[in-house]
C-alpha cells in the first residue's frame, strides 16, 4: 500500500510536469493550464507508477513463500534404534481423502497394522487425526444431501484402524475437531455439525473399532491420554475456543491444560490440537502478496482472519498458554494440522513448547516460507510419528511422498490401480530426530 501510494504521488508530478510543458504555441489553449490529454496522462502515468510501485512492494512481500519441492532425506534416528514403547501417527486435515483415491489412507492402514502387530502392549499405536476430518463444513444430518459423501470419508478415516492387528491389539484412532468440523459456524450449527461427528464414531466404536472424538463435542474440557511410562497426550479442540467458548468455559480448559501438565511426572507431554502453535504456511502470516490482489496478505498481517495464528481471539489462547509453560513447564511438542505442509519447528523461550510440529498435509497441500527455528518443512502429502521408546527416548520422524501421489484421479482403470498401488509404496521417511533423550 504504501508503495503504491508513493508510485501514485510520484506518477500524478510527473503527469502535471508533462501536461503543463510548452509544445509550441496553441491558439486555442489557455495560458498556465493544462489540456484535458495532459490530465488524462496524469492520471495515465499515475496508473502506471501506482501498479509499479504495487509490484515493487508485492514481490518484496511474496519473496519469502514457496512451495518447496520434497527434500532429500535427512533421517538422523534409526527405527529399530531400540526397543518402542508407543506409536502416535499425527495426521491432519484428511477431510477430502477417500481410500480408493488417496494412496495416504492406504499406506497408514498397512503401517498401523505391521506397529500394532510389532508392539507387545495392547493400545500401544494411536492415530490422531488433527482435525478438519470433513471437508467443506463439517458432517452433516443424517437423511441430508451431504450425509452420504461425508460419512463415506470418515468411515474410510477408521479404515486405517481396522486391520486384524490393529483391532486386535487395540490401536486407537482419536479425532480432533477443526473448524471446518464445527460447519465454520458459531453456536448452535457448529455444534451439531460437531455432534453428527461425535455420534457417527460412537456408532463404529459400538461396532468394536477403537474411535473417538475428543475432547467430548463442545467442550472445551481437555482430553488425557497417557501411553505407557513416558508420554502423556493434551488434546485440545481449539476451534471450540474460537467459535464456542464463554470466558468461564476458556478459564476451566486452561486450568485442564495446567493441571495435566503439573501431574505429568516424568512422562514427557505432548499437546495435539487442530490449530499449531507456531506457522510458517499462510495461516502464520506468510501469504504471497498476489493472492487476491493483496487483500489476504493485508488481512492475515493485521490479524483480522479469525483462524489465523496472529487473530486477537487465537493469539490470546497461545499467551495464556504460554503462561501455563512458564509457570508447569514447557511441553516436549505443540502438534497441529490447519496447514497443509509439514513443518517442525523449535522453540527456545520459556513461553513456547520445545517443538512446535505442523502436519496438516493428508487431502491438501499449501506453500510454506521461512521462519526462525525451522528444522523441517516440506509442501507434500505425508504425517510425522512420535516413537516412545522403553528407555525413555522420544524420536519425531517425517514421512512423506511426491506431491503426484495426494490423490490418483479416477479414470482408465490401469493407469489410477497403478498410481494407487504405486502411491501407497511411495511413503518413506525424509527426516527423523531425536526429540528427548534417554532418561
Amino acid at each position: 500500500v504504501m508503495g503504491s501510494a508513493l508510485g501514485v504521488l510520484i506518477g500524478i508530478v510527473i503527469g502535471l510536469v508533462l501536461a503543463r510543458r510548452p509544445r509550441g504555441r496553441d491558439p486555442t489553449r489557455p495560458r498556465g493550464g493544462a489540456t484535458a490529454a495532459g490530465l488524462a496522462g496524469v492520471a495515465g502515468v499515475a496508473g502506471v507508477a501506482g501498479l509499479a510501485g504495487l509490484a515493487v512492494v508485492g514481490a518484496l512481500a511474496g519473496c519469502g513463500v514457496s512451495e518447496p519441492e520434497v527434500p532429500e532425506a535427512v533421517v538422523a534416528v534409526s527405527e529399530d534404534e531400540s526397543p518402542v514403547e508407543s506409536v502416535v501417527y499425527l495426521v491432519g486435515d484428511p477431510g477430502k481423502a477417500r481410500a480408493r483415491h488417496y494412496p495416504i489412507l492406504g499406506h497408514l492402514a498397512r503401517e498401523v497394522d505391521r506397529w500394532s502387530a510389532r508392539l507387545p502392549a495392547d493400545s500401544s499405536v494411536v492415530v490422531l487425526m488433527l482435525g478438519d476430518i470433513v471437508y467443506p463444513d463439517g458432517m452433516h444430518s443424517p437423511g441430508s444431501p451431504g450425509y452420504p459423501t461425508d460419512s463415506a470419508r470418515v468411515a474410510d478415516q477408521i479404515g486405517v484402524v481396522r486391520g486384524a492387528a490393529a483391532v486386535r491389539n487395540g490401536a486407537r484412532g482419536v479425532f480432533l475437531a477443526g473448524n471446518h468440523d464445527w460447519g465454520l459456524e458459531e453456536d448452535r450449527a457448529g455444534a451439531r455439525r460437531l455432534r453428527n461427528l461425535g455420534e457417527f464414531l460412537d456408532r463404529a466404536r459400538s461396532r468394536g473399532v477403537h474411535v473417538d472424538l475428543v475432547p467430548t463435542a463442545g467442550s472445551g474440557v481437555p482430553h488425557v491420554l497417557d501411553l505407557g511410562d513416558h508420554l502423556r497426550l493434551i488434546l485440545l479442540d481449539t476451534a471450540w475456543w474460537l467459535f464456542d467458548a464463554e470466558p468461564a468455559g476458556k478459564e476451566a480448559a486452561l486450568d485442564g491444560v495446567a493441571r495435566a501438565l503439573a501431574e505429568a511426572g516424568r512422562r514427557r507431554v505432548v499437546i495435539a490440537a487442530h490449530h499449531p502453535f507456531e506457522s510458517a504456511g499462510p495461516h502464520g502470516g506468510l501469504v504471497p502478496f498476489w493472492r487476491t490482489a493483496g487483500i489476504h496478505y493485508l488481512l492475515a498481517r493485521s490479524g483480522a482472519m479469525l483462524q489465523d495464528l496472529n487473530s486477537r481471539p487465537y493469539a490470546g489462547l497461545r499467551s495464556a498458554l504460554g503462561s501455563i509453560f512458564e509457570r508447569a513447564g514447557r511441553p516436549l511438542l505443540f502438534a497441529g494440522g490447519h496447514e497443509h505442509s509439514l513443518q517442525l519447528i523449535r522453540h527456545d523461550t520459556a513461553t513456547a513448547p520445545r517443538y512446535s510440529v505442523v502436519s496438516g498435509s493428508a487431502s491438501k497441500l499449501t506453500g510454506v516460507g521461512p521462519i526462525p527455528g525451522t528444522l523441517f518443512q516440506a509442501s507434500a502429502p505425508g504425517y510425522m510419528r512420535v516413537v516412545a521408546r522403553a528407555n525413555g527416548a522420544v524420536d519425531l520422524f517425517v514421512d512423506a511422498a511426491p506431491d503426484r501421489f495426494l490423490s490418483c484421479p479416477e479414470g482408465e482403470a490401469e493407469p489410477w490401480e497403478r498410481c494407487m498401488e504405486e502411491g501407497v509404496s511411495a511413503f518413506r521417511t525424509l527426516f527423523s530426530t531425536r526429540l528427548a533423550p534417554a532418561r
